[in-house]
């Protein structure tokens, strides 16, 4: 069974704000200062907590719609055919505070800068942090794919509930 075409619509609009997203947050990994780059980063966490969770309510508020076309309305639940897009934000998948999670990228750089790496190349990584990832994956950019991950999979969070209600 093929998805139908409002599904296809719904996944590409959800594809291109997180496209959206991931790039705006790499513009601002760029205006890190070399000569200081855990205090510019910290000033520039407010810019990209802004930008990620814009995302994120971007994201929940375009499937809330998008789900009660899908699912219809519920006149014994009402509290069911709708979403809070604000408590979809400021958290990643996991509901870890995105505060904490957007220091992965300065903290990898800093750590190679202690371990004698150029600034340039651990700014690199910051970007491509070193994970554990399954055989066969390749590791993926902190700050393109995370970012880019964020509103899609909060926006899948309000999904779920509604889905498992009906």
């Amino acid at each position: 069974m093929s998805p139908s075409p409002e599904a296809v619509a719904h996944v590409e609009a959800r594809r291109r704000l997180s496209l959206a997203t991931a790039l705006a947050t790499n513009r601002l990994w760029r205006q890190v200062d070399q000569d200081n780059l855990y205090r510019s980063w910290l000033g520039l966490t407010g810019n990209v907590l802004s930008v990620v969770m814009g995302g994120q309510l971007a994201a929940a508020q375009m499937t809330g719609p998008w789900l009660g076309g899908l699912l219809g309305v519920d006149e014994d639940q009402p509290d069911a055919n709708g979403i809070v897009p604000q408590a979809f934000t400021g958290v990643d998948g996991s509901g870890r505070p995105l505060a904490g999670v957007l220091m992965a990228p300065i903290w990898t750089a800093l750590r190679l800068v202690t371990q004698g790496r150029p600034i340039a190349q651990s700014l690199v990584a910051g970007q491509w942090p070193a994970r554990a990832v399954n055989a066969g994956e390749r590791p993926r950019r902190a700050l393109t794919s995370w970012p880019r991950s964020a509103p899609s999979d909060n926006a899948l969070a309000p999904a779920s509930p509604n889905v498992l209600r009906r």
